[in-house]
């Protein structure tokens, strides 16, 4: 069974498969932007991309350098982390764990967002690393965010050295920061593509000449 949802920018995307051309980048930074972290229980407004920002900047401090010297892809991969959410909602851990067909949806349209962004599925190591960030960056909002403090809060990570991208944005300045960071990553992934295989096709020559 397919059915279909209306997005942010007059566009349909098929459920639970979208289909090829349907994903748009600004319908995931609108909906993220829009969409409040712990599912509204936080004490202030603070948005999933915004989250997914942070995350983006902390994993930078974890993961390898490519081969200009930086992890843009690894930053890329780690700003799209929660993507699908644009499309599922951001549920929270507790009932995600309750409905074991939701993260099999969610793989799908990760994978549809993916396929039409052009980008590479994050490889096992990318996504532990991801993971890491991600649950380092929970342990920090709920410290931040929650009156609990997140006391309790099992996610197997400190958020010692997090970084915090602070003030919180609001809903509109999420969005322009997920959307000009993705931009910037975007760019610098190709520019790192691009040297790469100038690189390989030179040294393939040399080898032809020797």
């Amino acid at each position: 069974m397919s059915l279909w949802m209306d997005t942010y920018t007059g566009g349909q995307v098929n459920l639970p498969q979208p289909q090829p051309g349907q994903i748009r980048i600004e319908d995931i930074a609108h909906s993220l932007a829009n969409q409040c972290r712990f599912n509204g229980h936080c004490r202030f407004f603070y948005s999933v991309a915004h989250h997914s920002v942070t995350v983006a900047c902390d994993v930078s401090q974890l993961g390898a350098l490519d081969f200009l010297g930086n992890n843009s892809r690894l930053q890329l991969l780690a700003l799209l982390h929660d993507a699908h959410e644009a499309y599922t909602g951001d549920v929270t851990r507790p009932v995600k764990s309750l409905l074991p067909q939701l993260g099999k949806i969610q793989d799908m349209i990760q994978r549809a967002i993916y396929a039409d962004l052009n980008i590479a599925p994050p490889s096992d190591d990318e996504a532990a690393t991801i993971k890491k960030a991600d649950n380092r960056m929970l342990a920090a909002e709920a410290k931040y965010l929650m009156v609990s403090q997140g006391k309790g809060l099992q996610v197997g990570e400190s958020s010692e050295g997090v970084y915090w991208a602070s003030p919180i944005l609001s809903q509109h300045d999420a969005e322009q920061h997920f959307l000009e960071m993705y931009i910037r990553l975007t760019n610098a992934v190709a520019k790192a593509e691009n040297k790469l295989s100038s690189a390989t096709s030179d040294a393939s020559a040399a080898e032809s000449v020797d």
